[in-house]
């Protein structure tokens, strides 16, 4: 979404662009909203017997991906490191899943430590739209194996909280994914037109030739109050 101004609206394109600054600190937000989904996760799967080693896991892992990977940006883990991990944490599992002699519960623990590891994985990565969807969706499984472990008054107590912390995460994935798809630019203030060639040239190696902008891919909007409108929505998130 393309918004262009004219000089007149300068001061309040100015403070839509300041608003827009702040995209950072909403996505580093959203970030920390979706470790916590995924600590809660695993606190959720630690209300079961058997389970507890893949509750330590899932919630150690959410704190390091948020410092580390998130808010320090130490490093990464980049999609192929990810897929190998993955893999080989599937076929661990799988191996441990079929190796058991009785079903149910032990079975479902390995289930339940196949969703903390992968989860895991996904921590550890740079958090695209895919990545945090994939961590909602992982969530939402280890509920559904969380509820088969254990009915106790305290597994609906936990869903509660984490149904919370769900919704504000989706909230600020669906803001952080609008405002990425918004280019605010103030109209500039026109050149006067080069004299001579050489006054192009330089011109034209400052970036600055006189040629017509392209139009943007994306639908325009009339006005900057159509932009700073979706910042605000937001409210209290």
């Amino acid at each position: 979404m393309s918004v262009s101004n004219s000089d007149a609206s300068l001061p309040f394109a100015a403070s839509t662009a300041t608003s827009l600054s702040n995209l950072p600190r909403i996505r580093t937000r959203m970030e920390f909203s979706f470790a916590l989904l995924s600590a809660g996760g695993g606190l959720v799967l630690a209300t079961g017997q058997g389970a507890e080693g893949s509750a330590v896991i899932a919630v150690s892992m959410a704190v390091i991906g948020f410092v580390f990977v998130d808010w320090l940006r130490v490093f990464r883990l980049p999609p192929p490191g990810a897929y190998l991990a993955m893999g080989a944490s599937a076929a661990y599992c799988v191996r441990d899943f079929w190796q058991i002699q009785e079903g149910g519960a032990p079975q479902m623990s390995s289930v339940a430590l196949l969703l903390v590891l992968v989860q895991a994985v996904l921590m550890l990565q740079h958090k695209s739209r895919r990545i945090v969807e994939q961590l909602a969706v992982f969530c939402l499984l280890q509920l559904v194996v969380a509820a088969i472990f254990s009915d106790a008054i305290h597994f609906g107590l936990l869903v509660i909280p984490i149904a919370i912390v769900g919704g504000l995460a989706l909230s600020l994935l669906a803001l952080v994914t609008n405002m990425d798809s918004i280019e605010v630019t103030v109209q500039p203030k026109e050149l006067p037109e080069a004299a001579t060639a050489w006054q192009r040239f330089l011109r034209y190696l400052a970036g600055n030739a006189e040629e017509p902008r392209p139009p943007h891919p994306v639908v325009g909007s009339a006005s900057a109050e159509s932009v700073i409108s979706l910042y605000q929505s937001a409210g209290a998130w």
